[in-house]
């Protein structure tokens, strides 16, 4: 059907990805439509090389055991399928202390299913090339820095959470990249450009001390005007401790919430705007207006973003109302979780209530592990469905 078109799939010794060269008969090519583009997925390509069983069990043979495991085993070995949960003794059998406890935190799915490779480093745990490309390429950055004496810190695991809440502070984008070159201590400040021999101004504007970034951000007179009006407005404090611009900025992330992640964000925004004006601007911007313009911002994005707080006791909108019944005929589930991240432990709650208030069901659930907050509320919902069906509720609202 398309004779004047050749592929050929090669073997590749220097990459994960096979070359597949295509040919075209130019004698023949005036006449044709042009070809359609089609995807081509690398990953089914991997199937076909001779050592994709072996690589495959390779990988998953590097995992210690305290016993062999036989080649033929699956994961439904090690669950007790009546009851619907692990087996412990099996698996504390085959695998270590830390392993073991991970393994018996996974829920176990009540309507069975077929063992399938679980790829940790995609959302939805299915394997990406991306992924991999991913992954080696931090790999090879880590082992270059270890190579040359600059490998991770203890801390990086912490670091790095802090890194995410920082891009996930609910702000525009271009104030996140503020506080980035904060983190980074990359601000075009006047020391900076100083350092960097750039012939400008290097003192500050507003009083004509040395421009480091903490200085232009928090000790300048006028940074010290707008940070008391907004504090006094939101009832928010700043950390007093002060080592490097980084270490202040990850200390504050570290313990506020997502309002005060935000307030502060629009304040160094705003702040550093009224920097750059006062540079360019014949007059000054005075610290009032500075203040104004980023609490109405503020006020703005914590109206259409956060559910309304009361700024008297600083609750939820939802503190004081009122619980109102189901219709006759119908009973709610409330269900619940906590986590003790200190007592490695997780427990889930289920209440259940008639039209009249009264308590018609409960149950409790003591979880092995500190589980993250989504799977333990996810499996509280669950545990509420099954009460339900084993009580025999026909109209359930679940919440």
């Amino acid at each position: 059907m398309f004779d004047i078109y050749g592929v050929e799939n090669l073997i590749a010794t220097s990459s994960d990805h096979y070359p597949v060269p295509a040919s075209l008969d130019n004698s023949s090519r005036q006449n044709q439509a042009p070809p359609v583009q089609q995807g081509f997925r690398f990953e089914a390509m991997w199937l076909r090389a001779d050592d994709y069983k072996d690589t495959v069990e390779q990988a998953w043979s590097d995992v210690r055991t305290l016993s062999p495991i036989p080649a033929s085993a699956t994961v439904h070995c090690l669950i007790n399928e009546e009851q619907g949960v692990w087996e412990e003794e099996s698996v504390r059998a085959f695998f270590l202390g830390g392993v073991a406890d991970d393994i018996l935190q996974i829920p176990i799915n009540r309507n069975g299913g077929n063992d399938f490779a679980r790829w940790p480093f995609t959302k939805y745990r299915v394997y990406s090339v991306k992924s991999a490309y991913n992954m080696a390429r931090t790999c090879s950055f880590l082992n270059e820095r270890s190579k040359s004496g600059l490998g991770q810190c203890s801390s990086w695991p912490r670091e790095e959470k802090l890194w995410k809440s920082l891009w996930c502070v609910k702000v525009p984008n271009k104030m996140k990249i503020v506080l980035w070159r904060v983190a980074h201590d990359c601000f075009p400040s006047g020391d900076q450009l100083r350092r960097r021999q750039i012939p400008t101004r290097t003192d500050c504007c507003f009083c004509g001390r040395t421009e480091s970034v903490e200085h232009a951000l928090l000790f300048c007179p006028h940074a010290r005007a707008v940070w008391d009006v907004l504090k006094a407005s939101f009832n928010i404090r700043l950390r007093r401790s002060f080592i490097s611009p980084k270490q202040w900025l990850f200390d504050f992330l570290s313990s506020c919430s997502d309002q005060e992640a935000t307030t502060i964000t629009v304040s160094i925004w705003h702040i550093w705007e009224a920097r750059n004006a006062a540079r360019n601007e014949p007059m000054p911007p005075p610290p009032r207006r500075t203040a104004a313009r980023a609490k109405a911002y503020i006020d703005l994005i914590l109206q259409h973003l956060y559910k309304s707080v009361l700024a008297s006791r600083r609750e939820t909108w939802y503190t004081n109302r009122q619980w109102s019944p189901p219709p006759q005929g119908t009973v709610v589930a409330f269900s619940d979780a906590a986590v003790s991240v200190e007592q490695h432990k997780s427990g889930i709650g289920v209440v259940v209530l008639n039209h009249e208030g009264l308590c018609v069901a409960a149950c409790s659930d003591l979880l092995r592990g500190a589980l993250s907050p989504e799977v333990a509320e996810a499996l509280a919902l669950r545990r509420a469905v099954r009460l339900a069906c084993d009580e025999g509720f026909d109209n359930v609202t679940f919440t």
